[in-house]
């Protein structure tokens, strides 16, 4: 058996050193000489056949490479598993000695570990906390943004002058220095006439116009444009009007509630909309509730981080803003975003999330809070309402994955804010 000696470096770092007994080196050996054998080709000898002194005059360095790679892999996991108390959070750092037959194999490793957090002061934090109230105007604003998103554009009837809130079907020509550029002509295109920058569809210099006439527009483009010709210049468009229209915005009504898919009347769909308003409220509020709680404990309980849990959540949070991007249409690869600045700009964010991570792992481990079978459970079952999907598929999606491995984490730590939440002092914002 190989001797481990675990020594500690820091409260969040461990050296590992390994001793791995002569016979296995010699075993590893032999091991891997008769796979090199049946894999190498010599003239004069068959597959499986190549004397060992061959080998070893040919190919000693390489086998004495992967014998030592394969040591260290094996009793490394071996000390692992002998000392559980480890718990490495980082891939090894490996120092080795060379390999000699008849002699032990030592090697050292290097690495971070779970910081063990023993946390104090978490009963009576402070907690300013708004209460949700949904009036009336929001769930009218929301009705408003659902109508303007089912607008529809018609042809004005009875006049041909512009005017202020129209929108313009035009065609334009744009100049730069007397010379027009990439992308300065286009037809049939839709404007908005209002105040506003004619780079964004706004077109108010066309209020007063007739159809058919041609009015001069300049705008001037920004100085980080993408292309460089055009940063900073400031070009003249030629706008042609050719035909107006305007915003019909459908009736607030029962029939309104159906087109939306959010009830059978205008009553169920302002239920509806104050449901989800409180919900998002709700949300909101919850959020800010974790952060006021967390930024307390971590003031009050100091420990040392792992870097590795740092790198590893920058990584995650930048993989999901990425995701993000291409769910909505944005191919990331052509933001030319500077990702090592992006990391060192997301370090400090990351450092609160992994240092509150543990601080509630470990109030959840000392509390005795758990997720049970029937936290996940509900917790499926309020999914699946709310995405209008069936609960066994919910449940094969959100369990299926992991043995609802992630799910039960996150309800066990939204338990756990429910503790703290009852302990803390808590008044209104």
């Amino acid at each position: 058996m190989p001797k481990f000696i675990v020594e500690e470096v820091s409260p969040i770092e461990r050296r590992i050193k390994v001793e791995v007994e002569p016979e296995r080196v010699v075993a590893e050996l032999d091991k891997t000489y008769r796979k090199l054998s049946r894999q190498v080709r010599v003239p004069g000898f068959r597959p499986g056949k190549v004397p060992r002194r061959i080998l070893e005059v040919r190919f000693k360095q390489q086998v004495e490479g992967d014998v030592i790679q394969s040591l260290v892999e094996q009793t490394y996991r071996e000390a692992v598993v002998a000392h559980s108390e480890l718990a490495p959070v980082s891939p090894p750092k490996v120092t080795s000695d060379e390999l000699k037959v008849g002699e032990p194999f030592r090697f050292q490793a290097h690495v971070e570990v779970r910081p063990k957090v023993d946390p104090k002061d978490y009963e009576g934090l402070e907690l300013k906390k708004a209460p949700v109230a949904i009036a009336d105007a929001q769930v009218d604003a929301e009705i408003d943004r659902l109508r303007q998103a089912m607008s529809q554009l018609t042809p004005v009837e009875g006049r041909t002058v512009a005017e202020k809130g129209d929108f313009a079907v035009v065609h334009y020509d744009g100049m730069v220095d007397g010379k027009q550029f990439a992308g300065g002509k286009a037809d049939n295109v839709t404007v908005e006439l209002v105040p506003g920058d004619f780079g964004e569809g706004n077109v108010e210099a066309l209020i007063g116009a007739a159809i058919g006439e041609t009015r001069e527009v300049p705008h001037t483009f920004p100085a980080d444009h993408r292309l460089a010709e055009l940063a900073g210049k400031v070009a003249t468009f030629k706008i042609t009007l050719d035909s107006l229209k305007q915003k019909k915005l459908p009736e607030v009504d029962d029939a309104f509630a159906k087109e939306v898919g959010a009830g059978q009347t205008l009553a169920e769909l302002k239920d509806r909309i104050r449901k989800d308003l409180t919900e998002r409220e709700t949300e909101k509020v919850e959020h800010e509730s974790r952060s006021q709680l967390l930024q307390q404990l971590i003031a009050k309980n100091p420990f040392d981080v792992p870097g590795s849990m740092i790198d590893r959540t920058v990584e995650r949070m930048i993989q999901g803003a990425l995701e993000r991007f291409t769910r909505q249409g944005i191919d990331p690869r052509k933001m030319q975003i500077d990702f090592d600045r992006l990391r060192e700009s997301l370090r400090p964010q990351a450092e609160t999330e992994v240092r509150g991570a543990l601080l509630m792992d470990a109030i959840a481990t000392k509390e005795k809070i758990e997720a049970k079978p029937e936290d996940l459970e509900e917790r499926v079952k309020k999914l699946a309402d709310k995405i209008k999907a069936p609960v066994e598929k919910v449940r094969a999606q959100v369990i299926g994955q992991d043995g609802g491995e992630a799910l039960g984490h996150q309800v066990r730590e939204e338990k756990t804010l429910a503790f703290l939440e009852a302990k803390a002092k808590i008044s209104q914002s």
